[in-house]
């Protein structure tokens, strides 16, 4: 289980798709122009945010619910 992030290129403003999994990952994501952006997860809310996500579906696994 991932959230989708929205962000805007630094370089050309448009829209550029991403997932938590690609912030805590820090990964470089391209913009639809093709600039490359790298995604800097400095505080570690991404990576938290992502484990978080994981336990919960992990737990909702446990339970049957998914």
């Amino acid at each position: 289980m991932e959230l989708d992030l929205e962000l805007d290129c630094d370089r050309c403003g448009r829209r550029i798709e991403a997932t938590t999994r690609d912030l805590a990952a820090q990964r470089i994501v391209r913009c639809p122009n093709g600039h490359a952006t790298e995604l800097v997860d400095e505080a570690r809310g991404g990576r938290d945010m992502q484990a978080a996500m994981d336990d919960l579906e992990r737990a909702l696994d446990r339970f049957g619910k998914r």
